[in-house]
């Protein structure tokens, strides 16, 4: 009887589709290059498990198997975290271990070195990333408007838009935050109507408006020279 060898195959990925019931291929090949970080085992979508859960996801969705025993995976910048599934790390053997016919491993098994069980360690899990979404570029359809990039606040995704409002005698200059993932409507706003779309998405809640306010106004650069000013106060 010759011995079950895993000299040509990587284990660590053979133990990481058998921890994570990933044996019908579901594993890309190629590392995930998001930005300037790449992961190593990844696949399209949510688990199985949890798929009911995103039914009315529309965000891109990616889920990355790693390991965060000292400490968790940072976003690369346009993606956010949404969930994490931990796992055991251990299973049977898929080579030799309970429903192989070998229930008590095999001694030459180099996969699993003879216990009939995979151990992939602490810390293990899939990570589940959903790439932010952009908000239309707002000079496709709106005089005088622009936003920043997202920033975090509060566990949340803003952006700062400004909307350069012009009057017969002066131009002004209205700040926003907005949810990251607000949209233009094109079927209900049109050029020129940048200063009701943008009233429309606001964040409306004061006390999160005043906390935001010097964080806005010391980080973001505000454009045209001009302060923050938040609607509602």
């Amino acid at each position: 009887m010759s011995a079950i060898t895993a000299d040509s195959i990587d284990r660590e990925s053979i133990t990481v589709e058998a921890v994570f019931g990933l044996t019908g291929g579901e594993l890309e090949r190629e590392p995930l290059q998001l930005k300037d970080r790449a992961y190593r085992y990844w696949y399209e979508g949510v688990p199985d498990y949890v798929t009911a859960e995103y039914r009315n996801e529309r965000r891109p969705l990616k889920t990355v198997v790693t390991c965060e025993l000292y400490g968790q995976i940072s976003p690369p910048e346009g993606w956010s975290r949404v969930a994490t599934y931990r796992s055991s790390g251990e299973c049977p053997c898929p080579w030799c271990g309970e429903g192989t016919g070998n229930e008590e491993g095999r001694d030459d098994c180099t996969l699993c070195e003879g216990d009939g069980y995979l151990y992939l360690g602490d810390g293990w899990c899939e990570v589940v990333l959903a790439k932010e979404p952009v908000l239309a570029r707002p000079e496709d359809y709106f005089d005088g408007f622009g936003v920043r990039e997202p920033f975090d606040f509060g566990g949340e995704r803003y952006v700062l838009a400004f909307v350069a409002s012009p009057t017969r005698t002066y131009t002004y200059t209205y700040h926003f935050v907005l949810p990251a993932d607000a949209v233009v409507n094109t079927d209900e706003h049109g050029e020129g109507d940048g200063l009701w779309w943008a009233q429309e998405q606001a964040v409306g809640i004061e006390r999160t408006l005043q906390a935001m306010a010097t964080l806005l106004q010391e980080r973001l650069d505000p454009p045209y020279g001009s302060a923050v000013v938040l609607p509602g106060y």
